[in-house]
């Protein structure tokens, strides 16, 4: 378990895994034993992350893209609230945790305050997933005993639910970035 935990901390910091995908196949496999691992290899893989982002960002902070308005109207944003922006950041599905340890990399965040908000935002859903992969085994003995009919129904009400929620998402969280900067004629 150690060895699987230690390795998945590499992968999602080098955004091969991503952190939901491992607390359900943390779940799937271990249980609720395997909370214990995502406690450990979210701060883990979150440190390596932002230390990728440091070296990245003096390598690359010339670039067109660290230039622009928006860009730095983020990175205000999440200065003045760390902890707050940390853990919606981590909350949020659409962010992918690699690229925000990346973009979090770019502010002056206290080690403690990201840890903190890092675990404070990952942790509902971390746990969410956690238990559907620990009751998969039932879900799937449940598909495989009804009929195919109820199977396409369900993964079809699955697919729209989830669609409409992350459409909902990402609409707020751009509006609130458009809203949030300047106009860029």
């Amino acid at each position: 378990m150690l060895l699987f935990f230690f390795v998945v901390s590499l992968t999602m910091a080098c955004a091969l895994t991503p952190t939901t995908f491992v607390a359900l196949v943390s779940g799937y496999f271990f249980g609720w034993k395997g909370l214990l691992g995502i406690l450990l290899s979210y701060p883990i893989a979150a440190l390596i992350g932002r230390q990728v982002g440091h070296l990245l960002l003096k390598r690359y902070s010339r670039a067109r893209w660290f230039q622009q308005a928006k860009y730095h109207t983020l990175i205000e944003a999440l200065h003045h609230r760390p902890f707050r922006m940390l853990v919606f950041a981590r909350l949020s599905p659409v962010l992918p945790f690699a690229m925000s340890n990346l973009l979090l990399a770019q502010v002056p965040i206290p080690l403690p305050t990201y840890l903190a908000g890092t675990m404070v935002g990952m942790l509902p859903r971390s746990l969410f997933a956690l238990f559907i992969g620990s009751q998969a085994s039932e879900f799937l003995s449940l598909l495989k005993s009804s009929s195919t009919e109820n199977s396409v129904y369900l993964s079809i009400i699955l697919f729209l639910i989830s669609s409409i929620g992350l459409g909902l998402i990402v609409r707020r969280v751009w509006r609130k970035v458009i809203s949030s900067s300047p106009p860029l004629y």
